[in-house]
């Protein structure tokens, strides 16, 4: 088996040129999809498919290997050096590893261009290195650490389970099937990985929290709220917290002037009635449809016609053509929690049933996010 033809792959970097073009023009979600799209296939057809297959099944080393460069303070030593030149010696000094093991580290961050390698055992720090080293990175990769013993047991859990049969009926999540309890459950037993939870739930969509105008936002964490508070302040409206606990980040929403913070579960009544915007961020992905269908249940009577909003804030797949990072999310969604990332057709079919239409679903980033505006529907209404 070989590479792609040269004739091929001439066309493919023509595309690449021609969609970076387009995408330098006009910076919008769907045209930054279409030109990671283009660099893909023009990547794979550039190397054999055993090439690319290999690199693939390397993937969790390069994971580990990033994971013991920032757990050793290797990463840190180097954004240490305020983008000058930093040798492995030096580094070495700093955090007291051998040289020879970092350098063995350090050559899978530079071939990922993690860190530029300008000289031998010589880095200099990019943006990437300046990113993994920020508090909530550093936490979102140690969380993405559990998946490792779910990896580890799934053909066990193939084989011994339904798993995968019957819609996974009567079948353990992969995740308790691996750690022997449910995931939530295990966040409350583990403080510490309960944390880098947290801290990556926040960083995760950091850069898109600007884009927010809500005034009612069930379900946020505090963090959020607050920055909604500090760039909103003058709204009028209450700015309430709902949560099933209350752990630290919503005590200090709480205790934010103008903010409040209530305890409630979404499987009973909802009672604040009335509000111009219920918004549920990162909620809907965590269940499966019959909870979503009792929550709903709970919730529309609350809203009030021709006013109220249901704003949802989740993955919202394509029905066709989904990008990697959505797919990825759909599959983490399935094994730690038993629940899924939804399709537009699977959300209008949601929804219609609860009695709510949908006004609107507008993008929000790259990698298929996306805002669901709906409002009850009107008496007499055929929803689909």
């Amino acid at each position: 088996m070989t590479a792609t033809n040269p004739a091929d792959l001439r066309r493919l970097a023509d595309e690449v040129q021609a969609i970076a073009h387009v995408y330098a023009d006009s910076n919008t979600i769907e045209n930054g999809q279409a030109l990671r799209t283009s660099i893909r296939k023009l990547r794979i057809a550039s190397a054999m498919p055993t090439e690319i297959l290999f690199d693939f099944r390397m993937q969790p080393i390069e994971n580990i290997a990033i994971s013991v460069l920032l757990q050793s303070g290797v990463l840190d030593a180097i954004m240490a050096s305020k983008g000058e030149v930093v040798e492995a010696q030096e580094i070495a000094s700093a955090t007291g590893y051998d040289e020879h093991f970092i350098i063995r580290f350090m050559r899978v961050a530079t071939a990922l261009l993690f860190c530029e390698e300008v000289d031998e055992a010589a880095y200099r720090p990019n943006q990437f290195t300046e990113l993994l080293v920020q508090p909530g990175w550093k936490s979102g990769l140690r969380f993405a650490e559990i998946t490792y013993l779910i990896g580890s047991n799934i053909r066990c859990l193939l084989r011994e389970t339904s798993y995968g049969t019957l819609n996974g009926i009567n079948a353990p999540k992969a995740f308790d099937f691996a750690y022997g309890m449910p995931f939530f459950k295990h966040l409350e037993a583990d403080p510490e990985l309960r944390s880098d939870f947290n801290l990556w739930m926040q960083e995760r969509r950091r850069n898109q929290e600007t884009l927010w105008h809500l005034r009612y936002p069930p379900g946020a964490n505090g963090s959020q709220l607050i920055a909604f508070h500090q760039q909103f302040p003058n709204l009028p409206g209450r700015c309430i917290l709902q949560d099933i606990s209350m752990p630290e980040s919503n005590r200090i929403a709480a205790e934010v002037e103008g903010l409040e913070a209530m305890q409630y579960d979404m499987f009973t009544p909802q009672p604040i009635k009335g509000a111009r915007y219920y918004y549920f961020r990162n909620v809907f992905h965590n269940w499966d449809d019959e909870n979503m269908k009792k929550a709903l249940a709970n919730l529309v009577p609350a809203m009030e016609p021709d006013y109220s909003r249901l704003l949802i804030d989740d993955y919202v797949l394509p029905r066709r053509n989904v990008q990697g990072s959505g797919a990825v999310e759909d599959i983490l969604m399935m094994v730690y929690l038993g629940a899924l990332e939804r399709t537009t057709s699977q959300y209008e079919k949601l929804l219609h049933g609860a009695g709510l239409d949908i006004v609107s679903i507008v993008k929000v980033g790259i990698n298929e996010e996306a805002f669901i505006e709906a409002r009850v529907a009107p008496q007499g209404s055929t929803t689909k």
